[in-house]
Formats: C-alpha cells, sequence, structure tokens
C-alpha cells in the first residue's frame, strides 16, 4: 500500500500547500494524538486517511536495527520523536553514515524508487516514538 501511494510524483501545487499544511494540520493518528512526522503531516488529508489505516504506532529503541544491506523492506518507519542513522561500509569494512532521519522523513524510501532491498543499515540513535507501516 504505502509503496503504491508514494510512487505518485508531488505537484507543484501540492508542494506550496505542504508548507501550510505544516502549520495548520490539527489531524491525529488515534485518541488525539497529534501528528508528529512532518512527511505524515505534509500529505493532503485524504491521502492521510487512506494510509492512517495502515499506520501502527512504534517505540523504537536505540541500538535496534531495522535493517541490514540486502534486507527486504517489510515495513517503513515515520519517526517521530526517533532518530535513525543509514550507515554502508566504507573501505570494505568501516562504518560510515550517509544519512540521518528525524521527525521529517521516512526510513525505507528505496521502497518508494523501485528497490524493495534495503542498500543501508538503518540504526536507531535516538529512542522515540515513530509510525511504521507495512511494506506490502
Amino acid at each position: 500500500m504505502i509503496e503504491t501511494m508514494l510512487q505518485r510524483r508531488l505537484e507543484p501545487p501540492l508542494a506550496a500547500s505542504a508548507a501550510h499544511s505544516l502549520r495548520t494540520r490539527t489531524g491525529s493518528v488515534a485518541r488525539g494524538a497529534p501528528i508528529e512526522n512532518s512527511l505524515l503531516a505534509a500529505v493532503p488529508r485524504e491521502t492521510y486517511r487512506r494510509l492512517r489505516a495502515g499506520l501502527e504506532p512504534s517505540t523504537l529503541k536505540f541500538g535496534d536495527v531495522l535493517y541490514e544491506p540486502g534486507d527486504p523492506i517489510r515495513q517503513v518507519y515515520f519517526p517521530g520523536a526517533s532518530l535513525v542513522s543509514l550507515l554502508t561500509l566504507a573501505d570494505g569494512h568501516l562504518p560510515l553514515e550517509v544519512g540521518l532521519i528525524g521527525r521529517e522523513g521516512m526510513v525505507g524510501i528505496s521502497l518508494m524508487l523501485g528497490h524493495p532491498v534495503s542498500p543501508v543499515r538503518a540504526l536507531v540513535q535516538a529512542s522515540g516514538s515513530a509510525m511504521r507501516m507495512a511494506a506490502a
């Protein structure tokens, strides 16, 4: 479900309305909780309503590995108060951080680009809330 939703490209009017949506969105995931992830808060309300059914609250813990390189991406994560590092190997053995994802993004974005297998290690660097969704 998420793969289909995310493969659609954002049209220019959506980009302009995204900032407004971030400032004014009062939607919730469950029981009146505010939307912590800016990416989820920026999608149009109707799209969010469709996505919401597949979203599940999750707590990410420091040190958790969400994916290893070569792992199939079975779930994507929308961090709220958590942070996730994306790591690859430099010189075949030295870990190198190539990305850091917080409340502004999604862990598992390579799925949207047509790659259902993780190219990096996704390692939780700061414990906290997130929403997760099955990739299929």
